[in-house]
Formats: C-alpha cells, structure tokens, sequence
C-alpha cells in the first residue's frame, strides 16, 4: 500500500491494527488514537484486502496522524497472520494490539506504559466495557478484573485470556513466541491466535500486572453476541450441564496438555507453568470422567476425587471455580436421567 509519516511522538509503545473490510467503525476507532494522552510513537495497520473504505479511509488518516502511521498489505491467511506479520515490524519498547472496531479511552497507553514501568512488568491487561454497535454499554466488562494485581510468572489463572485489545506488552516477548509450532486453542479448532500466544509466554515466563480500570469499549456486533442474557445462575448451571458433554471436557484436557508441552519446548524456565497445565489437563478429565460414568455411584466417585485434585478451586489458583462444582453435580444427576431414559 505504501508508508506515510508524520512527527514521532514521545511514546515508547507502537499499535498494531489488522483490518479486513472494517470502514463502519474504523475511523471511531482512529479518532481514539488521536485522543490518547500520550500518542503511541507509531501505528502500524495491515490490511487483508479490504474491498470497501478501508484502505481510503486509513490512506487520509495517514496524512493527517501526529504520529507515524505505516500501511503495509497483510498475507491473507486469517487475521492472527495479519497481526502476527504487521507485529514484527514494531521497533519500540512496546507494544499494544488494536482491533478495527473498538474505542480506546484518552488514558489507554499512558496508564498501561506507566503500569509496566512502575511494576517492573513485562505484560499488563486491563478490562473492556462491552458496547453494542452503538457503543451503548451492555453492563459487563471484558475480563472481569476486580483488582488491580501484580503476578509473577506461572501466577495466577493459566487460561486468563483476554482479549488482544485490552493487552500491551514488551516487544521483547514477540521473539520467545514458536509461531510455526503453537498449540491448538482450548477456545475453538484452530491455533491459538497472535495475542493468545503472547499471553501464554507472558503466564509461564514473566511479571504481568492486571489493572482494575475500565480503558477502552470492546464493540460486540449483532452477528458476534455470545450467549442468552435472559439465563442466570441455576438456570444456567443446569442449561450447561445438558450441553457440555464429556467428549468437551476431554478436548480441553488435550489443549492443556499441549499447551504444557509447547512451553516445555521453550524453555525450562516454564516448568511451573508446564505443572499447571499439565494439573489443568488431569482436573479437566476428572469432569469427563463424572459424565462419562455408567451410574451414579461412579459419577459420584469422580466428583468426590475431582475435588480432593483442587478441581474446583478457584480460577486464579488453576481450578474451575464453584460454578464448575455445581454444574458438575447436576451433570452426575443429569447423564444418570439421560441413561435411565
């Protein structure tokens, strides 16, 4: 496409943005970049053959940026590669993924770069308002921080994974990344993406600060809503114990189980994260075990074990949390209905 450059901020942390055929909300999204309080030294947007506005609309911000804005052609195999490529471009200290469609409040890069710094921190995470198509707010945040906290490597929920848009991070952490080789993702059929990937050299190799304050609004259009927000605690609990079956638990056991070996692979330094997992993969087969018994008795077994393993801890400590218990023991109940019938 073609490279345009303005003035070089003061900023340490350069964003990276993948778009594909996003010009319905890309310039709120820019317009938030201009907005910052401290503007990012560069952005970097890689386009994947954008066939409305896009280009047009990126090729006049260019012009117009207080920053330097590089516009490169993405390779067009999926936006994790497009990141992923647009990323090792990147020359600062840090970095910060973008997507096409979200708001950035002013205060984004100035709070998460003084977060880094002040914690000696290598990665940090902040939660999202979840708007509508309209950025009106749908009364959640994405993910749901409560604390401000400081963890140290291995620390901390091994399957905290936040959304890329809410992260920034030390350039450094894009080279300890084994692209060709990263395991499959416990949260759908492919490869784990460019910020999950971060995200898991970041858990099992370095200090990360999760921050409690709201920075930006993650947009959820009508097409990519998840869940019924009619159903609520038991309800729930019950809907999902009908759902997930045994076959679930015991995929997810195999994505922990990969994503131990893929860190093994790195380096020793990652054993703690590696036992985690590893500790995930066993808890994960326990709640396919309570499914998969031929009576209740059996189911019964699994649950009392699954809990005597710290299946049902909580999320931060590696386990499942309380929810998990009791969607386990409705499952114990349900599959021996299901067999009866």
């Amino acid at each position: 496409m073609g490279h345009f450059a303005m003035s070089m901020a003061s900023s340490e942390c350069t964003v990276v943005m993948a778009t594909y055929n996003g010009a319905k909300y890309l310039a709120e999204q820019l317009d938030s970049l201009d907005q910052q309080t401290v503007p990012p030294a560069r952005l970097i947007v890689s386009d994947d053959g954008s066939s409305d506005d896009t280009k047009e609309i990126l090729a006049a911000y260019a012009k117009k940026a207080a920053f330097e804005v590089t516009l490169v052609d993405g390779p067009r195999q999926g936006y994790a590669e497009n990141f992923w490529s647009a990323a090792q471009l990147a020359q600062t200290r840090y970095l910060a993924w973008a997507d096409q469609d979200d708001v950035w409040h002013p205060h984004k890069i100035e709070k998460c770069v003084q977060a880094l710094r002040d914690f000696e921190a290598d990665f940090v995470a902040h939660p999202a308002a979840v708007v509508d198509s309209q950025l009106r707010p749908l009364g959640r945040t994405l993910p749901p921080y409560r604390s401000t906290r400081v963890l140290a490597a291995a620390e901390g929920s091994p399957f905290d994974t936040p959304p890329g848009l809410v992260c920034v991070f030390k350039r450094e952490l894009l080279s300890e990344v084994d692209w060709a080789a990263r395991p499959l993702s416990h949260m759908h059929e492919r490869q784990i993406g460019h910020d999950q990937a971060v995200e898991l050299i970041a858990y099992a190799f370095h200090r990360r600060v999760r921050l409690i304050e709201s920075l930006a609004s993650y947009r959820q259009h009508a097409s990519n809503t998840q869940g019924d927000p009619r159903v609520h605690g038991l309800a729930r609990q019950t809907s999902t114990a009908l759902q997930v079956s045994a076959d679930n638990y015991a995929i997810f056991a195999s994505r922990a189980q990969g994503y131990a070996d893929y860190i093994a692979k790195i380096s020793n330094a990652g054993d703690a994260a590696v036992r985690a997992f590893q500790a995930a993969a066993e808890r994960a087969q326990y709640r396919a075990d309570i499914r998969n018994g031929k009576n209740f008795y059996v189911r019964l077994r699994s649950l009392i074990e699954a809990t005597s393993k710290g299946t049902y801890r909580s999320r931060d400590n590696g386990g499942f949390g309380t929810p998990a218990f009791v969607n386990d023991s409705l499952a114990s109940v349900i599959s021996g209905m299901h067999r009866a019938g």
